[in-house]
């Protein structure tokens, strides 16, 4: 959290390791920004992603899912927050190609 609110460039990296080298794209690689999620988009972003974690309406009822929850400061003991990851670049690893060969696609 606190890398992201001096610095909110980041970088992603998934590779999927049960792939036989030399049989295709191994993985992606993804630059972005990354910042944490407020204001009014914040209520329908708890929504979704709450509905998908736990899609029992009775489970999210358990849980504090309210705004103020979600916007307290960072300097507040645990907090939760929401971030949204935005792509500025994607690329995929292709060995077939040649080591290691990135190509770009266009987002």
């Amino acid at each position: 959290m606190e890398n992201i609110l001096k610095n909110p460039n980041i970088s992603v990296a998934l590779f999927d390791s049960h792939i036989i080298p030399g049989t295709g794209a191994q993985g992606v690689q993804i630059e972005a920004t990354c910042h944490r999620v407020r204001g009014e988009t914040l209520p329908e972003v708890i929504k979704v992603v709450y509905s998908k974690r736990f899609p029992d309406p009775k489970e999210r009822a358990k849980r504090n899912l309210s705004m103020d929850h979600f916007s307290l400061p960072d300097t507040v003991g645990r907090t939760d927050h929401i971030y949204k990851i935005v792509p500025k670049h994607f690329y995929i690893l292709d060995k077939k190609i040649g080591k290691d060969t990135r190509i770009e696609v266009k987002i």
